[in-house]
């Protein structure tokens, strides 16, 4: 079972790494027509980049060309896929792919949308941002920057899955509880959530949601900001204040009461 395990695992990661991510969800089509589109842009050639973009878009890309030249680094280019997600509308095949880009002098991000139809790929979005580094470390998780907010953010999260472990072993300890797992479902989902966005400080509420264990974080893709989130443990709350024993308990529930009945 272990080395089922283990085989299942190293191909879980072989198949997650950067180059295999890009083969499993890009055709070939799609990944030749993103670094030719990345050449086009490094020789300023703006006539080959137009026969590669839908009619539309072509008297568009004089005026973007300098900007997008400018936040490229000198080649030589290794890229990378960082996150990638498609769609079909009928016979037309939408990608949206993202990237990073490490030149001789620096790191970029190009975020590219492709179409396909009729066997012909077109690139009909992108948009090119030079980075100080590598993305990978942009908007990292560290205490320097927490800031009152941040540290409010992270006392609350540890206080509202303190409550609910705290609830969850009274629930199954104390004999005191009809009906346990229902009690130990609603512990462990806790209702409305505050989110923090860990790089800009700003908040954000949202009444009517569920969030499993009353705290979360979210990243993604890598170079998006650290997302906290806390929840309130309502029904943690309400076991952890329950005091004696109600008359509904199953029998032998509450083994102490009963030999004290029967003295």
């Amino acid at each position: 079972m272990r080395i089922v395990l283990l085989v299942f695992l190293t191909a879980f990661l072989w198949a997650c790494s950067p180059g295999k991510l890009e083969e499993t969800a890009l055709s070939p089509q799609e990944r030749a027509l993103v670094r030719n589109v990345l050449q086009d842009v490094t020789l300023n050639d703006t006539g080959k980049l137009a026969q590669k973009v839908p009619p539309e878009l072509a008297p568009k890309l004089s005026e973007a060309m300098p900007a997008m030249r400018a936040a490229l680094p000198e080649p030589p280019f290794d890229l990378s896929m960082t996150n990638a997600n498609w769609n079909m509308t009928g016979a037309i095949r939408r990608v949206h792919a993202i990237y990073e880009l490490k030149g001789k002098n620096g790191w970029a991000l190009v975020d590219t949308t492709t179409e396909s139809s009729g066997g012909r790929t077109l690139l009909t979005g992108l948009y090119i941002q030079k980075t100080g580094g590598d993305p990978q470390r942009l908007n990292g998780f560290t205490l320097g920057n927490a800031g009152a907010g941040g540290w409010g953010m992270l006392l609350a999260m540890l206080a509202a899955l303190g409550v609910t472990v705290a609830a969850l072993v009274k629930i199954w300890r104390s004999g005191m509880f009809r009906r346990r797992w229902l009690w130990t479902i609603g512990t462990l989902i806790g209702v409305t959530i505050f989110r923090l966005n860990w790089t800009t400080g700003e908040w954000g509420f949202q009444l009517f949601y569920i969030q499993l264990f009353s705290a979360g974080a979210f990243k993604q893709p890598v170079y998006a900001p650290w997302i906290l989130s806390v929840s309130v443990p309502v029904v943690a709350i309400i076991a952890l204040f329950k005091q004696g024993y109600d008359s509904w308990d199953e029998p032998g529930l509450n083994p102490d009461a009963e030999a004290h009945a029967e003295g």
